[in-house]
């Protein structure tokens, strides 16, 4: 399924209080209503209007840049993020010809980039966070409050741009009224060091984080830590999260996230006591505030606290660090003893936290309906943990129903429910039951509210039916298809998440020569909904891999994996993770033709692309280089294998789960040269 860009933007723009409202402002909240109300042809005719009225907004009004957004995120939330992209490439375009502010320009570009991200193609995000970084570097910063009026925009709803970075993605929040936009640039610089690291260019990222350190003043590095945490640069991260924790030591509540964060650095460093005596630092100091609001604050620090002690051999002292909560009537109790059941869980007394949970919904009648499945659901991962999967279906259940919506007014068409039925019913074997409620959600789907939910839930229910009703089944993909093909205007969503389920269907019921002409209207899809530069694009290679590889024809899968490592090697470079993965089929295709020449050297090129991009301590170093040793091993080239197996046993990783790690290779190694 196709997910929503990086982009947390405003689902409705506010405006400056003004007599006359802004068309453009009123065109979104007539999508919005229009949206809500399940009017989708509606919602589709303002998009499209907000589009024109954008084209004619001079670029220079402080609003334009939150506008632009705001409309690219509409066409990305309906799967066209190749039209998103475009809004921002022409408002940016035309910012930067209007003399626009330092900070609108800024805010475009990186949107660019995030939207970039999303769609799988790092090098022009890196491209476009270059160029914001750029205008940064060259925007006054008297610049920033000079940009915006009273009602203006906020980034992230924060008095200054915000930018949360993970691996793998990042989040622009849209400006929103009443704040000026600012150009945070240890914000900006630390997500594009991220870039250079992901791609291989640590002399790169090296030079922007010393731009960073340069700044003259730094309010704070909420970003530059966890950047630290993740390329393994573990000693810099936690001198960072210790001055927070020290900063926030006058207001305890502060303290919390710093506090996990170090912890999570000591639980990487082998340093168990020292996680354990900040996590208690934190709890401690949160406790002697004495205020019930920070209660959950507080037991969600001991829990982990009493966890760390647990697993680290101290069970005495963890159920002193987070003894049974006191019960109280409120929902910090609630969280507190759910919290505190779940660590009983984790301790191996799961028995007992589904007693006390159980007790708790009985002397608790009046929780609300969600307050129940909350509860019910930790009720079944304990009789999971117990080994009772029978109660724990049936805690699920009950969980589900909690949360089920009530039934709508008379006058709301939602098939959610029917689709959730037809699943549980497929599900059951009641598969004359499922087919009648798919096809219920499929007629009613057009006027139906909730009408993506076909897209999303159908081809699942369709494939559950198909294990006793092929034939039916097929035919409800078939119409799921014509029916969410039909919406292409309004949305491509639902017909994206369907043709990427009907080629996978057709593989599971033996139908091979089928399958090609479904993944080619897959890409072909694809296109039209991101653009021809995606990285998405990697979908119907991988089905067209991993149909040859079903047929037990791996020779045949040779082109497509050659493509899709030219396809990341475009759109990522030389040395990325999706080139490292791309490599990595390709070269287990050669291995298993035997061809291991061809085999090896793409072996080697993982393991150079795996130290470039992965933190000293990953175990993604592990794998390639196991998978060379054992190609030379094949060869009768002992004498580099062991040289490579010795270098792999000197890496400061640990085995990784389920793996013997590089010993019995070695003793293979040793024991092929006795033979000799």
């Amino acid at each position: 399924m196709i997910r929503p860009a990086g982009l947390l933007l405003c689902s409705a723009i506010a405006f400056a209080q003004t007599p006359t409202e802004n068309p453009f402002d009123a065109a979104n909240l007539a999508h919005s209503q229009a949206r809500q109300k399940g009017e989708f042809a509606v919602a589709t005719t303002q998009r499209e209007t907000m589009n024109s009225l954008l084209a004619t907004q001079s670029a220079s009004d402080p609003l334009f840049a939150g506008r632009a957004q705001t409309l690219a995120q509409i066409y990305d939330s309906d799967g066209m993020s190749a039209k998103s992209r475009a809004v921002l490439e022409d408002a940016s375009a035309r910012a930067q010809a209007a003399g626009a502010s330092g900070a609108a320009r800024v805010s475009l570009l990186v949107g660019l980039s995030s939207f970039w991200e999303r769609d799988r193609n790092l090098l022009k995000a890196v491209a476009y966070m270059e160029q914001a970084v750029t205008v940064a570097e060259q925007t006054p910063q008297s610049e920033d409050r000079k940009a915006a009026p009273s009602s203006g925009w906020v980034v992230g709803m924060q008095t200054r741009a915000y930018f949360a970075s993970f691996p793998g993605g990042s989040r622009l929040g849209a400006f929103g009224p009443g704040f000026a936009p600012t150009l945070d640039r240890t914000s900006l610089y630390t997500r594009l060091a991220d870039f250079y690291q992901r791609l291989g260019r640590r002399d790169q990222a090296a030079a922007v984080l010393a731009k960073i350190k340069a700044l003259p003043a730094q309010p704070d590095n909420g970003n530059l830590a966890p950047y630290y945490q993740r390329h393994g640069d573990l000693d810099q991260a936690a001198a960072i999260y210790k001055k927070q924790m020290e900063e926030a030591a006058p207001n305890p509540q502060q303290m919390v996230f710093p506090a996990q964060s170090l912890a999570s650095v000591y639980e990487q460093q082998k340093r168990p006591d020292d996680a354990a005596a900040v996590l208690q630092e934190a709890a401690t100091a949160l406790d002697a505030l004495g205020k019930p609001e920070f209660a959950a604050q507080s037991a969600g620090l001991r829990q982990r606290l009493a966890t760390l002690l647990f697993q680290n051999g101290h069970p005495e002292a963890a159920d002193q660090a987070f003894p049974p909560p006191a019960d109280n009537g409120t929902a910090a109790s609630q969280f507190t003893t759910v919290s505190y059941a779940n660590y009983l869980g984790a301790t191996k007394r799961a028995a007992e936290g589904e007693t006390l949970l159980a007790d708790y919904l009985a002397a608790h009648p009046a929780l609300n309906e969600g307050e129940q499945g909350n509860v019910l659901n930790s009720l079944a991962n304990l009789a999971a943990n117990a080994g009772d999967t029978k109660r724990s279906e049936e805690y699920g259940r009950e969980a589900r129903e909690k949360f089920r919506p009530k039934q709508p007014p008379a006058e709301v068409t939602l098939i959610g429910p029917a689709l959730q039925k037809a699943q549980a019913a497929a599900t059951t074997g009641n598969t004359a039951e499922a087919v009648a409620l798919l096809t219920e959600a499929i007629t009613q789907s057009a006027n139906a509210r909730d009408r993506d939910s076909l897209g999303n839930m159908g081809p699942t229910v369709a494939n559950a039916i198909a294990i006793k009703a092929a034939v039916q089944a097929d035919e409800l993909f078939r119409n799921i298809s014509e029916v969410t093909q039909s919406w292409s205007a309004d949305t491509l969503s639902p017909w994206l998440a369907t043709l990427q389920s009907y080629p996978q269907f057709l593989l599971a019921e033996q139908r091979a020569g089928e399958v090609p002409p479904a993944i080619a209207r897959y890409q072909a899809a694809l296109k039209t909904a991101h653009g021809p530069d995606t990285g998405w694009l990697e979908e119907p290679l991988r089905l067209t891999i991993d149909m040859d590889r079903g047929r037990n024809l791996p020779q045949a899968a040779i082109p497509a994996a050659q493509n899709l490592l030219a396809l990341e090697e475009t759109l990522d470079g030389p040395v990325s993770e999706p080139g490292y993965r791309a490599a990595e089929t390709l070269a287990d295709l050669y291995r298993s033709t035997n061809d291991n020449a061809r085999a090896l050297l793409l072996y080697q090129q993982t393991i150079a692309i795996a130290d470039s991009i992965f933190p000293a301590d990953d175990r993604r170093r592990i794998q390639p280089r196991m998978n060379a040793v054992m190609v030379l091993i094949a060869e009768r080239r002992l004498d580099e294998a062991e040289q490579m197996v010795i270098e792999g046993m000197a890496l400061p990783i640990a085995t990784p789960p389920g793996s013997t790690g590089f010993a019995p290779l070695l003793k293979q190694i040793q024991a092929l040269r006795q033979v000799r």
